[in-house]
């Protein structure tokens, strides 16, 4: 059996990845395995998406944590990086496109890493994969080969990118009986085959937690957060979940903090107006048959926390909020999410 190298990254950073996958493949003669979800290949059409990951975690003798924007603050890349440094496995991050390895806040920077700036970098990893397998593979990639890879990772538009590889954690609200959702999601769980475990107040399964939430004064319910790349195959819970609605129920998209977005609401609608959403009250909007607004989440961050001025503007997240009146998620809340992505509502900064 082939030695696994897990290689952890966002989604958003697919096509550079892949490309450097496909040349340490070549580099070494396909004689390791080099794991990574995205390419279309390590997860052959069919297979459950989240117990292959579960496998290949389980099988990799090395993790390579690559950060970016895109997937520095991903909970679900510190969660493969946690999980597989418990079993006792070595995890090295790399820190690439405008990522620097030595901003990197704990727990992930207390491993030992490098940044990937060009053809020393690309040699580390091979040096990794000789020291870890008693290999001999030649270290020799060049400047060039590195260009060739990255070519056009920091010039990279809109344009580029669908709205949802910048979108770094899904929330679902839904008011109801706890206790019932949490055992129909369950429920769901089990005839899709994916592995979950639930206390009375929980459920846990990979890319997603569902918990009980009862607040004085409010209707008990379940609140979900839900890792983007997870989320189509577990769509049966969120649909399970909605199942059960009371109404008023509430989607979230979180972007990630270097998302900007157009703050002011006559701009938004003036952006809008020729693509079929309607104003709605309280700074809301129409589209389908979905209310949303989107409006800012504060990004509380300890290194600048006691650095920031006192009238200073703090960090913030784009938050995409939907109001949902049907049964089950839809596809017009991924819509609305790329139209405002299109017409640039919503832009990388």
């Amino acid at each position: 059996m082939k030695p696994t190298v897990f290689l952890s990254h966002s989604s958003a950073d697919r096509t550079a990845l892949t490309a450097l996958k496909r040349v340490l493949n070549k580099k070494t003669g396909n004689a390791v395995q080099f794991f990574l979800s995205a390419d279309g290949q390590s997860i052959p059409l069919g297979e459950n998406w989240v117990q292959r990951i579960h496998q290949a975690l389980n099988d990799t003798a090395m993790m390579l944590v690559f950060l970016s924007r895109a997937s520095v603050t991903s909970r679900w890349i510190h969660f493969e990086a946690g999980y597989t440094y418990a079993k006792g496995v070595r995890v090295i991050p790399i820190a690439f496109a405008g990522v620097n390895i030595a901003e990197l806040s704990p727990p992930i920077s207390l491993l030992q890493g490098f940044n990937l700036r060009g053809a020393d970098g690309l040699n580390k990893i091979i040096a990794l994969v000789n020291q870890q397998f008693d290999l001999n593979f030649s270290e020799d990639f060049s400047n060039e080969d590195y260009a060739q890879i990255f070519a056009g990772l920091d010039t990279l538009t809109n344009s580029s990118f669908s709205a949802m590889e910048f979108v770094s954690e899904i929330e679902l609200e839904v008011p109801g009986d706890p206790s019932r959702m949490l055992t129909t999601v369950a429920t769901a769980l089990t005839a899709a085959g994916i592995e979950y475990s639930a206390d009375d107040t929980d459920l846990r399964t990979f890319g997603a937690t569902f918990t009980t939430a009862r607040r004085r004064g409010e209707i008990p319910r379940v609140e979900a957060r839900i890792e983007p790349s997870s989320f189509e195959e577990i769509r049966c819970a969120a649909d399970a979940l909605l199942s059960l609605s009371r109404g008023g129920a509430r989607l979230r998209l979180i972007f990630f903090e270097y998302v900007d977005r157009v703050k002011e609401s006559h701009k938004i609608s003036a952006l809008l107006r020729r693509a079929g959403a309607n104003i709605d009250k309280n700074d809301s909007f129409r589209f389908g048959n979905v209310t949303f607004t989107l409006t800012g989440r504060e990004v509380f961050d300890t290194r600048d926390h006691y650095d920031r001025d006192d009238d200073e503007t703090p960090k913030e997240t784009p938050v995409l909020e939907f109001i949902l009146e049907s049964d089950n998620v839809g596809s017009v809340p991924f819509e609305v999410a790329e139209l405002l992505w299109s017409r640039r509502v919503l832009r990388m900064t």
